[in-house]
């Protein structure tokens, strides 16, 4: 194994152990106690890269319980909007369900009404300094020691939209639309 370039890279192997035990000791605490990470966690290891669909429901749950950053938001269409909501703050069930997500919502007199959920369930390492370090560590220890195959998320009343940095695509009833 090479030497640790970053005092990041060294917080990382010091940490992986403590977390692989938390991450056991959290999936056996939370196993019947949660919506989402339990579920979304076994979706991953079956590796069938099968779409998961909210229901209203969960996706009224959701939009209920993340911090929504309507500050992101970029137009996508006519009165239709996306934007980013944040889970990194939520109950633990969430936190390590989503982290950050899309949402998709239009304007009816004044009133955003949520209408879309997007998100990859994934474990992709982010640059330091992206995600919390805490939540790097758990993203980069899961993804070192999971053999799964990441999937969609989603709920559909009109559109999806993925954002990878920047907007990359926006799905209209399942056709993939390239932006400029």
């Amino acid at each position: 194994m090479p030497a640790p370039e970053s005092p990041e890279e060294i917080l990382f192997g010091m940490a992986t152990g403590a977390v692989v035990g938390a991450l056991n000791h959290g999936a056996h605490e939370m196993a019947n106690k949660v919506a989402f990470f339990k579920r979304l966690r076994e979706h991953y290891e079956s590796g069938t890269k099968e779409d998961f669909k909210l229901t209203s429901r969960e996706f009224a749950y959701l939009i209920r319980s993340g911090k929504i950053n309507v500050s992101s938001s970029i137009k996508i269409g006519d009165n239709e909007y996306a934007c980013t909501i944040d889970f990194y703050n939520s109950n633990n069930d969430l936190r390590f369900s989503f982290g950050r997500s899309t949402v998709t919502y239009y304007v009816k007199d004044g009133v955003r009404i949520y209408n879309g959920f997007y998100d990859t369930y994934d474990f992709d390492s982010k640059p330091w300094g992206t995600r919390s370090p805490i939540n790097e560590i758990i993203t980069r220890t899961y993804d070192s020691i999971s053999s799964g195959s990441s999937f969609e998320i989603f709920y559909n009343q009109s559109m999806l939209f993925q954002q990878e940095g920047f907007i990359q695509n926006i799905w209209l009833r399942g056709n993939s639309i390239k932006l400029p």
